[in-house]
């Protein structure tokens, strides 16, 4: 009966969660390693984080993809000083997949911020056929 009861509530979670992947492109300012960082936090119960990331280089560039169930996330992006991710380089911050393309498109040079975030969906979204994802691989 025990194990019946466990395959009833069980059975749901793997019919609705889906697999998807997002890209991530972000440019960071020369501050960043001091006062930067962003972070993406699954909008569920739990809240698990998805990716936590803060620049080790002053304008460094992150291209990372990563998988993850399909739904709902925010994103959140901060600068402890205030001033957004701003100095003479321009900075940006981009999340995209096949499926639905751009999903978040922030140019962030003169835009002041301590915090931004937003919410979005993921959709259900096979990984990219061929090819490797790590464009830093040596293999």
């Amino acid at each position: 009966m025990k194990k019946l009861l466990f395959l009833l509530l069980f059975i749901p979670t793997l019919l609705f969660s889906q697999n998807s992947w997002v890209n991530f492109k972000v440019q960071y300012d020369f501050y960043g390693v001091q006062e930067s960082n962003w972070f993406m936090v699954e909008d569920t119960i739990n809240g698990d984080t998805a990716i936590f990331h803060q620049p080790s280089t002053p304008y460094q560039f992150l291209d990372t993809t990563i998988n993850l169930q399909s739904g709902n996330y925010t994103i959140t992006l901060t600068d402890n000083y205030g001033d957004g991710w701003t100095s003479t380089n321009p900075a940006w911050f981009k999340m995209e997949n096949n499926c639905q393309g751009l999903i978040i498109d922030w140019q962030l040079q003169g835009v002041s911020f301590f915090l931004r975030d937003t919410t979005v969906n993921i959709f259900p979204c096979p990984p990219p056929a061929g090819g490797c994802l790590d464009s830093l691989a040596i293999n």
